[in-house]
């Protein structure tokens, strides 16, 4: 059985494995190559080119920054097989609950991102981050990338790591701090904890 793709896009999507696969000839890299660059088998690069296999999200991060991308090309691409054009950034766009993108860790379920901002083509990028009781981002490692990043807790209590100190933000409580600093994410709450999440630039 083929295992679920951690990306859960409109119905024009495209799965993640022709996606590497795009990618990778496109810098001309072989798939022993990539393999090298992400501490993995050639063999895995192949199962995942061909769907067979999907990733972590740990795992897709190191994809896409060995194949010199951002996360977010795995998250808002169209199917290789669209005609439609790009959207005009000029414009004003409105997001529908129902059409909202969204990333889904298959290893790890308890974590949802739905994208609230209508792409990843923007200055900033907005998620609705919902997290069940003792859900961990950056569980694995810490995190750490460019830009800034601001949130708010709607439901729910955070526990947020940040530079070796710990902060517990509880429902109404926001916070704002660079994410070039490492930091770890942890619903401390009984219940799902739901959070507005602004990152700057669009680092998925």
């Amino acid at each position: 059985m083929t295992a679920p793709t951690p990306i859960a896009n409109d119905n024009d999507a495209t799965p993640i494995g022709q996606l590497i696969r795009k990618r990778r000839l496109e810098l001309g890299l072989a798939q022993i190559e990539l393999a090298r660059r992400i501490d993995k088998s050639p063999s895995y690069v192949s199962s995942l080119e061909s769907g067979k296999i999907a990733p972590s999200l740990t795992t897709l991060r190191h994809i896409a920054a060995a194949l010199e991308t951002v996360l977010g090309y795995f998250f808002t691409q169209p199917s290789l097989n669209s005609n439609h054009g790009a959207d005009e950034v000029d414009r004003l766009r409105i997001v529908h609950p129902a059409t909202r993108k969204m990333l889904v860790d298959p290893n790890r379920h308890n974590v949802r991102w739905e994208l609230l901002s209508p792409d990843l083509q923007r200055q900033m990028e907005v998620v609705q981050m919902t997290m069940e009781p003792g859900a961990v981002v950056g569980e694995e490692e810490w995190l750490i990338h460019a830009g800034e990043e601001c949130g708010i807790v709607l439901e729910g209590r955070l526990q947020v790591e940040f530079l070796h100190e710990t902060y517990t933000l509880e429902r109404g409580d926001s916070l704002y701090f660079p994410s070039t600093q490492p930091h770890r994410i942890r619903n401390i709450h009984d219940q799902a904890t739901t959070a507005i999440w602004v990152i700057t630039p669009p680092s998925w």
